[in-house]
């Protein structure tokens, strides 16, 4: 079967040319099982799968979820609703399970893998914000107690650009999604109401790996322009909660040779009173960068 889905208020369209459903077994009421399958083949890369089985006697519910090789560019008319993009790439993948019951949904616990590999955001200007890899390993979430147990987050080759003019910067302008009177490029105000959370976030990461990071600052507002460049950066930690002591290690090349390394102990549920800072900064003549003015 094909989909073709067009959203007339914004004139955007989604196709869906490979869409295939399996429903071996089917119950309804009574006290069997009842399963199916759900395959998708996305027009401009990737499958989506959906298997799912249901007990009608104890309610008790299986989901299992699978994307291969998603390309974002199969939703990137739908992200510039929320940033201004002028190009978007990367591939995601995802096996994800959730089990439960269906008289105590918000109990259920879902667990798996979740991988985003060549990113690349662009404006136009370029490439503003990418990364190789990043690589996450659930080990269990629970929506019911508001916990999030995470075996690993891996993050490789991410790289940053902030640029800032006079009255804004390339984030101000990303950010600006609306027309009318904000053609300067900055962003709308919006309004959110402060909504009180039923439980505290219980949240603990095994492993937290970040490699071969870099971010770029470019600042217009001087005679010429001025870059700087921190690159090689890294943060190794182990064990992160929000219920106890953390211990987070940051190291970075600085542009013109210097080297900068920072330790960080803390507890984030006691973040008032309980924070320690350790920075050593070897730092050496800077070698400023200087670029062809712009205009935006």
């Amino acid at each position: 079967a094909r989909l073709h889905y067009d959203d007339v208020s914004t004139g955007k369209s989604w196709r869906v040319p490979d869409v295939n459903l399996r429903v071996p077994g089917f119950e309804l009421g009574g006290e069997g099982n009842t399963e199916g399958g759900l395959n998708i083949g996305f027009e401009r890369g990737g499958r989506l799968g959906v298997v799912a089985n249901y007990d009608a006697k104890s309610n008790n519910y299986g989901l299992t979820v699978s994307l291969a090789d998603f390309a974002l560019g199969n939703i990137e008319s739908f992200v510039n609703d929320m940033l201004r993009v002028e190009s978007l790439d990367g591939s995601l993948y995802a096996n994800l399970k959730a089990e439960g019951n269906i008289d105590e949904i918000m109990n259920s616990v879902v667990s798996g893998n979740l991988a985003l590999l060549g990113l690349a955001v662009g404006d136009e200007n370029g490439k503003v914000a990418g990364l190789d890899s990043l690589k996450v390993a659930v080990s269990s979430i629970s929506l019911g107690d508001n916990r999030f147990d995470i075996g690993e987050v891996r993050l490789s080759g991410l790289t940053a650009k902030y640029e800032q003019w006079k009255d804004y910067s390339n984030l101000d302008r990303m950010l600006a999604v609306g027309d009318g009177d904000n053609a300067s490029g900055q962003p709308d105000t919006v309004k959110h109401e402060d909504t009180a959370a039923a439980m505290p976030l219980r949240l603990h990461v095994g492993m937290l790996s970040v490699d071969n990071a870099s971010v770029t600052y470019t600042d217009h507002t001087l005679p010429e322009p001025f870059s700087f460049a921190v690159t090689k950066l890294g943060v190794e930690a182990s064990d992160i909660t929000t219920e106890g002591e953390n211990n987070v290690r940051l190291q970075a090349t600085l542009q013109g040779g210097g080297k900068l390394n920072v330790v960080w102990n803390g507890d984030i549920s006691n973040w008032k009173q309980h924070q320690n800072l350790h920075t050593n900064w070897q730092a050496t003549a800077a070698s400023p960068t200087h670029t062809p003015s712009k205009t935006s």
